[in-house]
């Protein structure tokens, strides 16, 4: 039987002119060697610009590069705005007391931004979600440096049960939430995470992405699995966030010369 695959892409594009050879090779060639039909769908928010103090991104602009790299049966660009998140959300973190606990809001925000993203995919692929067996989603800002086992993926999730599936590294004492492998019940909670927010912050006095999946996973009784599967972030400007992975000389040289040769786009584009 034709397992039916659901990509799902979401939140900021703001690398994909180098991550998308990474999501072609490692996630979409792997369904495809299986005989899996693969639908991708997108959304991404587009801030204009990325100032960030807390990822060293200044004045970088964000464009559509790399999206023709992959072909999207539906995709849709929002402009991102605080106007466009849920009231009840934003109330939620702004009614947050002081406390160790509490991010600064706009890292909260940024965490809203991409939640909304998730949801408004949701919505994209809501109607026809009936149609899909297993569901992936991705953020298209990390370099996939392993390939996926479909056989393994499609066997916890249509034969074992598995709603679930999520990184084993950097659980930070709740779940990775970066990318998901997902049954349509699985897919419908990770998606939806934004609505939960408020019950969240009221419950938790505070609001962190990883505790946040772990907790909507168990509101929603989701059955749970992992993967060694490794992905590193990769910033605006070419630079990348290691975590703690081994890295292959090879995949350390090429971050490097993705951030030099941005900045000597930037140097000869002038002020």
């Amino acid at each position: 039987m034709t397992v039916r695959c659901l990509v799902g892409l979401y939140g900021l594009n703001r690398s994909m002119r180098w991550t998308a050879a990474s999501i072609k090779r490692k996630i979409l060639t792997p369904l495809r060697d299986a005989k899996a039909q693969v639908l991708c769908f997108a959304h991404f928010n587009e801030p204009g610009i990325i100032n960030s103090d807390h990822s060293g991104e200044k004045d970088i602009q964000i464009t559509r590069q790399g999206l023709s790299q992959m072909s999207f049966e539906k995709i849709l660009f929002e402009p991102q705005s605080e106007a466009r998140l849920p009231s009840s959300a934003l109330a939620a973190i702004d009614a947050l007391p002081p406390g160790p606990r509490i991010e600064p809001r706009q890292t909260m925000v940024n965490l809203l931004f991409q939640l909304h993203s998730l949801d408004r995919l949701w919505g994209l692929v809501e109607q026809s979600a009936g149609k899909h067996d297993v569901f992936f989603f991705l953020r298209p800002d990390l370099e996939y440096l392993d390939a996926i086992r479909p056989e393994t993926i499609f066997r916890q999730i249509n034969e074992q049960g598995v709603d679930l599936i999520t990184a084993s590294w950097d659980q930070w004492g709740g779940l990775n939430d970066r990318f998901a492998f997902c049954s349509q019940k699985g897919a419908k909670a990770f998606a939806r995470r934004i609505h939960m927010v408020p019950r969240f912050c009221e419950e938790n006095g505070y609001l962190q992405a990883e505790d946040l999946l772990r907790s909507v996973a168990a509101w929603s009784d989701l059955k749970l699995a992992y993967t060694t599967l490794r992905a590193m972030r990769v910033r605006a400007d070419g630079g990348t966030i290691r975590e703690d992975f081994r890295l292959s000389p090879a995949v350390l040289a090429r971050g490097m010369a993705r951030k030099r040769i941005h900045r000597l786009r930037t140097i000869l584009k002038g002020p």
